[in-house]
This record gives structure tokens, C-alpha cells and sequence, in this order.
């Protein structure tokens, strides 16, 4: 459902306008759809270069949940029990919420869904708390915090110290880390050499991603295609040399010039090639 969807993710005017079309394509909601619409059009948000203070923001906060309360406890949207969780999970329903858990995917996008709904002015030092729970709500006890929750913990607290411990000894989250990085210098035309570097210290994936990589590197010149031979070479990739050689020998060709071709099809070890 799309409109839950953008519930879910803070984007009201969007859903707003899936619920008018709704609202022209089914009559019998129509009214319903509209009084949710307004509730989600007049939903206050503290948004950059406004002047209204917290406690302004937290009164008009307050006046819009009770008109939302209202419109549950009249009834109002019975008859269509989606509109009604969508109301519900408007007003930071933990059970409503928790009835999305595919659609939010992780506990720390509950965790965002659920502020963003029952406590947007929430102060940093509450965070951790508001962290834990969504947690242990959304996990449910089925399962047990990944090394990239420990780290995301340690940081609500903010505990420097902590989330760098949990990175160096998180050895997946460490490569997994490591592995982003790397493949950003890959993307920046004159650091993808540091990029071999770091995949160098990825023992489990470094290898098949600095692989996969090197294949998409434009060879534009012949400078940089015999840099990226040379790596390939220290480190055995068999496949990736002969591919590179058979590119270069091709270039050759183009260019006319025979003997280039010749000596890289002979560096490619390729005989049916040559």
C-alpha cells in the first residue's frame, strides 16, 4: 500500500494527494479520505527559517493528536479499517506501527517513525532510551542485535569511545565499512589506487569486490591501463590480465599499430586470441 508507505515515512503531502485520487476513484470513502487528508495537511512540523518556538510548536503538536483522538473515539473512519490504522500509526500507535514491520524493514526506522509521530521535539539525551525500546520492540525477541546495532546504540549515547571499540571489533561491520569506503575512492578518478588498498584488507570480500571494480575502470589511456595490469598482476587476476590485454591489443589494431596489437595478445596468454 503506497499511501502507508509515505505515512511511514514522514511524507504527507504525498500521501495526501494518493488519498484525493482515492477519494475521486471511490465515493463511498471519499469523506473519509478527506477528513484524513486534512489531518495529515494541518499535521505541525517545525521546518528551517520558521520562528515559532518548541513550546509553540508543542501546543499546536498537542491540539492536532487530540483532534486526531477524536476522529478514532467518534468513529469516524470504522468503515475502512486501513484509514484507521493509518490514523493510528499517525498518532505514534506502537501496535499499529509494529503491524508495519515489513514495510519499515528495521527498528531504526520504527524508531524514526515512531518520534516523527509521538514525541518530534524529543531531546538528545532521551534518545538512547527511545533507541532500546525500539529495539527490543521491534526485534520482539526473535532474534539478536546485528554488530551494526551495537554500533547505532553506542552512538544514541553518544559514546565515542564505544562505537569506535564496536567497529574495530566487529569484524563484518569493519570490512563492511572498509568495503564502502573503498569503493567510494573507486568512483573519484584520480584516488581509485588508494581504493585497491583498502580492499587489500577485506579477507572475506575485498578481492571479488576489487574484481568486480577493476572491470569498470575506463581504461582511457595506456598509462593508467598498464597501472591497473600491475595490480592486477601482484595479485594473480588471471582473468582480469587477459582481459585488459585483449582491450589494449584491440586498441592496437585500431590504431594500426600491428606490433602493440602482437605484444599484447602475447601478454595475454591467449592463443586462439592472438
Amino acid at each position: 500500500d503506497l499511501v502507508t508507505v509515505l505515512v511511514l515515512q514522514g511524507r504527507l503531502d504525498e500521501a495526501r494527494q494518493m488519498l484525493a485520487k482515492e477519494a475521486d476513484a471511490n465515493p463511498s470513502c471519499a469523506g473519509m479520505c478527506r477528513v484524513l487528508g486534512d489531518l495529515m495537511r494541518t499535521m505541525p512540523i517545525l521546518s528551517p527559517g520558521n520562528t515559532q518556538t518548541l513550546t509553540e510548536l508543542e501546543l499546536k503538536w498537542q491540539h492536532w493528536r487530540e483532534e486526531c483522538e477524536r476522529h478514532l473515539q467518534d468513529n469516524t473512519f470504522a468503515a475502512n479499517p486501513r484509514l484507521e490504522s493509518l490514523c493510528k500509526i499517525m498518532l505514534g500507535d506502537e501496535a499499529a506501527l509494529l503491524e508495519q514491520k515489513e514495510l519499515l524493514s528495521n527498528w531504526y526506522h520504527f524508531l524514526v517513525t515512531r518520534l516523527l509521530y509521538s514525541n518530534p521535539t524529543v531531546k538528545p539525551i532521551d534518545l538512547h532510551f527511545y533507541a532500546q525500546s525500539s529495539l527490543d520492540m521491534f526485534l520482539g525477541g526473535e532474534s539478536s542485535p546485528e554488530p551494526l546495532d551495537n554500533i547505532l546504540m553506542a552512538a544514541f549515547e553518544f559514546d565515542i569511545h564505544q562505537v569506535i571499540k564496536e567497529c574495530s571489533f566487529g569484524s563484518n561491520m569493519r570490512e563492511f565499512l572498509l568495503l564502502e569506503y573503498a569503493s567510494g575512492l573507486f568512483a573519484h578518478h584520480s584516488l581509485w589506487q588508494l581504493g585497491v588498498d583498502y580492499f587489500d584488507y577485506c579477507p572475506e570480500l575485498g578481492r571479488v569486490s576489487l574484481e568486480l571494480h577493476i572491470e569498470r575502470i575506463p581504461l582511457n589511456t595506456e598509462q593508467k591501463a598498464l597501472k591497473v595490469l600491475r595490480i592486477c598482476e601482484q595479485r594473480q587476476m588471471t582473468e582480469q590480465v587477459k582481459s585488459i590485454c585483449k582491450i589494449l591489443a584491440m586498441k592496437a589494431v585500431r590504431n594500426n599499430r600491428l606490433g602493440s596489437a602482437l605484444s599484447w595478445s602475447i601478454r595475454a596468454k591467449d592463443a586462439a586470441f592472438a
